[in-house]
C-alpha cells in the first residue's frame, strides 16, 4: 500500500470543522466522493487532528477511509490479497493501522503518533511546509488563498467537498494489477519448471510444444493422450492460453484473464491492463 495516505493533507479535504474541546483542541475534516462506476458507490475520508491545550503541539493524526462497494461479492473480489496495513507493520508502535469490513463496506483506519514520527514522515503529512498547529491551519484556510472555499470553521455541519480524491481506489487498482502481473509470471515459471521436470523423468527427452489452456479451474494440456495440469499455487486465470516451446521457453498466445486484468507477455515483459 505504497504512499496511500502519506501525501494527504488538509488541502484536499472538502470540509474542515474546528471544534473546541474541554481539555485539548481538535480539528475534524471530512471529504465525500460519489463514484459512478461498476465497483464503488461512494468513498468517505475522515481526518482527525488532536492537539494539546495550547494548540501548538499535534499529538495524534488519524485518517479513516471508508469505501462502499456495489456488493459484498465485489468487495471481497477487489480487496482479497490486498493488505492495506502492510506498509505500517514495522512501525506498529508509532503508526496503528487496522481494517474492518461490514457487508459491502471496508474501513481503513490509520492513526499516527505524531510526536514519534521521523522528520521525513512528518514532512510527508504536511502541505507546502504548512505548520501543523491549530492556529496555523485555521489561518491558512481563512486567508482565502484559493478560489474555492473548502471549509467552514466553528460549525457542526459538514459540507460537501469541492475536490475529488481517489487515492484509495487507485491503490486498490494498483494492488490488483500488481497481483495479476505476479501471478502471470508465476504461471509462466511453473510451465518452464514442468519442462525441466519432464526431461529429468524421461531421460532427457522433451515434452514437445504444448498449449496450456486456462479455464478458472486449471491450466491444462494434453500429452501422450494424457491431460496434465500445471501446479499453480496462486490465482488460476479464468481464460487464456500458454505456449510451452521445444526449448523450454514460454509465451502467452491468448491473454490470461486474472482478477479482471488481461495479461500478456512480450520479450519476457509482462503487461496487464484492466478489461
Amino acid at each position: 500500500m505504497k504512499k496511500l495516505f502519506l501525501n494527504i493533507i488538509l488541502i484536499i479535504t472538502g470540509c474542515l470543522i474546528i471544534t473546541g474541546c474541554t481539555n485539548n483542541k481538535k480539528i475534524e475534516c471530512a471529504t465525500y466522493e460519489n463514484i459512478n462506476n461498476e465497483i464503488v458507490n461512494k468513498a468517505t475520508y475522515n481526518y482527525y487532528l488532536d492537539f494539546d491545550k495550547t494548540g501548538n503541539k499535534l499529538i495524534k493524526f488519524t485518517v479513516i477511509s471508508t469505501l462502499e462497494f456495489k456488493s459484498k461479492e465485489i468487495l471481497e473480489e477487489q480487496t482479497k490479497n490486498v493488505n492495506f496495513c502492510e506498509e505500517y507493520i514495522e512501525k506498529k508502535d508509532v503508526i496503528k493501522c487496522n481494517t474492518t469490513t461490514e457487508n459491502n463496506t471496508i474501513t481503513i483506519n490509520i492513526e499516527y503518533d505524531y510526536d514519534k514520527l521521523t522528520k521525513e514522515e512528518k514532512e510527508k503529512l504536511s502541505y507546502e511546509n504548512l505548520e501543523l498547529t491549530y492556529d496555523a491551519i485555521k489561518d491558512f484556510y481563512e486567508s482565502k488563498k484559493y478560489e474555492q472555499n473548502f471549509c467552514k470553521f466553528k460549525s457542526k455541519q459538514k459540507i460537501e467537498p469541492l475536490l475529488i480524491q481517489k487515492n484509495t481506489i487507485d491503490q486498490i487498482n494498483s494492488s490488483q494489477k500488481s497481483l495479476a502481473e505476479t501471478s502471470t509470471n508465476g504461471i509462466l515459471m511453473t510451465a518452464q519448471a514442468y519442462f525441466m521436470t519432464y526431461m529429468l523423468e524421461n531421460n532427457g527427452n522433451i515434452p514437445g510444444e504444448l498449449t496450456f489452456i486456462c479455464d478458472g479451474n486449471s491450466c491444462h494440456a494434453d500429452i501422450n493422450s494424457q491431460t496434465i495440469k500445471l501446479d499453480i499455487k496462486g490465482i488460476i486465470p479464468t481464460s487464456g492460453q500458454i505456449q510451452l516451446n521445444n526449448d523450454g521457453t514460454t509465451s502467452i498466445t491468448s491473454p490470461l484473464i486474472i482478477n479482471g486484468y488481461s495479461c500478456i507477455s512480450n520479450n519476457n515483459n509482462i503487461s496487464c491492463i484492466q478489461e
